[in-house]
């Protein structure tokens, strides 16, 4: 996920040290929501998709921790936060958060945007499973530390510009794991970069929460 392409790779490196450098359509997070949104009828009633968990007190809303490693053996760049979703059965909003830091930089990723959500009971798959599929805005920034050998040292960069993930859970005992993705794209720009650079990122993450 921190692969750079394209021409002239130290410089880009150093314009992003957490994305790849390659476009990416504004069209993302609706077509991936629109394609959730008509796959209704692959799962069960609404009444019935909690999986045995829909009584009263029950509720779609989450908090989760999220933490994730991405890079490997002396490039290693680690992320902690949080994911809050909130809204009904089918439909509602998330927001997430996650600051990184390790190989030299440290980085922040913000969004919040529409959600759509299916429940799949025991019966159906086993264990019982939530997905949910989100779209939205957000920023991703990044600063390189002083120390760095890249050009730019010391500086901070970001990225304003459309996400895209989802998230898988399954209830054990009192809490809820899983994992999930997040996916964002946008000009990454700094006070040297008026105009930007296009550049895109993706993270996988741990999920534990109620």
């Amino acid at each position: 996920m921190d692969r750079m392409v394209g021409p002239n790779t130290e410089r880009r490196r150093a314009l992003c040290r957490g994305c790849g450098v390659a476009p990416v359509s504004p069209l993302l997070p609706l077509l991936l929501l629109s394609a959730f949104l008509w796959a209704p009828t692959a799962a069960q009633p609404l009444a019935a998709q909690d999986g045995g968990d829909s009584s009263p007190s029950s509720s779609p809303s989450r908090f989760l921790l999220s933490v994730g490693l991405a890079g490997g053996p002396g490039s290693a760049h680690g992320f902690a936060g949080g994911q809050l979703a909130l809204g009904g059965q089918r439909f509602g909003v998330v927001g997430h958060g996650a600051y990184g830091s390790g190989n030299q930089f440290t980085s922040l990723l913000v969004g919040v945007g529409p959600a759509a959500r299916l429940a799949f009971p025991a019966a159906r798959t086993g264990i019982p499973l939530e997905v949910r599929v989100f779209g939205g805005w957000g920023r991703y920034g990044e600063s390189l530390a002083a120390t760095s050998p890249l050009s730019g040292a010391g500086e901070s960069r970001g990225a304003w510009g459309p996400q895209a993930g989802a998230t898988l859970l399954t209830p054990m005992g009192p809490v809820r794991v899983g994992g999930g993705a997040v996916a964002w794209g946008g000009r990454y720009r700094s006070e040297a970069l008026e105009k930007g650079v296009p550049a895109r990122g993706w993270r996988l993450v741990l999920l534990l929460g109620r």
